[in-house]
């Protein structure tokens, strides 16, 4: 029976072990797609209307599916110095601890361009609006014009999604 009963514990033990490497080379997976150069975007209208949609944007990552979800992607696509909305909801509890946001310069240094520091997020919706020439390193409206990946981070350095924005 000590035998039974070890050999049921260490597939027990298993089965855990490798559910967690699953995840984990799931997430790496995903963050590995994150860091591809981007190519498409997802048009939105004035209102939140997604016009044209790319399958890669805004997706949820391995580690927060069930506790996160993008409501509305970056709306309107801006121009002109428009700030644009990018629209959260925590549907877990104590799920999500802070937030950051941060696109890459052309030289692929990250630029924090929003933090959230409320630890955990509490569930619900968090609207960020965000002031394109944040997305610049040199903080001007000029400087951010192009395309942009987005990357969105708990506080821990999670990533929890990523999407792709064009400034006109």
């Amino acid at each position: 029976m000590n035998k039974i009963l070890r050999f049921a514990c260490l597939i027990v033990l298993t089965v855990i072990v490798s559910g967690g490497c699953t995840s984990n080379s799931d997430q790496e997976e995903f963050e590995r797609q994150a860091f591809i150069t981007p190519a498409n975007i997802t048009r939105t209208t004035a209102g939140g209307e997604v016009q044209q949609n790319d399958p890669d944007d805004w997706r949820i990552a391995p580690m927060f599916q069930g506790f996160a979800e993008i409501i509305q992607p970056p709306y309107p696509n801006p121009s002109a110095g428009q700030r644009f909305t990018l629209e959260i909801l925590v549907t877990g509890l104590e799920s999500i601890f802070g937030l950051e946001i941060y696109t890459r310069t052309t030289f692929g240094r990250p630029v924090l361009i929003y933090t959230d520091s409320r630890r955990p997020l509490p569930p619900g919706l968090t609207d960020v609006l965000i002031e394109p020439a944040w997305l610049s390193a040199s903080g001007t409206y000029s400087g951010a014009i192009g395309l942009h990946r987005i990357f969105i981070y708990d506080a821990s350095g999670n990533m929890i999604t990523y999407g792709d924005l064009q400034v006109d």
